[in-house]
């Protein structure tokens, strides 16, 4: 009889991914996707902002 220490077949199967991986997973999934409709919207926003003089803005998000 067994008292402590790891057990066969016991815990979390190998590969597979928690509910937290799995929420940022379809976040991130879906983040992309709105920025991929919206994408022309979103080139003319950051090239209005670099007209006017907010390079900052326009630096941080071609950076990412």
């Amino acid at each position: 009889m067994q008292h402590g220490g790891q057990r066969p077949n016991s815990g979390r199967p190998k590969g597979s991914k928690s509910k937290n991986t799995l929420e940022r997973e379809a976040l991130r999934q879906f983040i992309f996707d709105e920025v991929k409709r919206n994408q022309k919207k979103i080139v003319a926003a950051l090239i209005r902002q670099a007209t006017k003089g907010q390079r900052k803005g326009v630096r941080y998000n071609f950076s990412k």
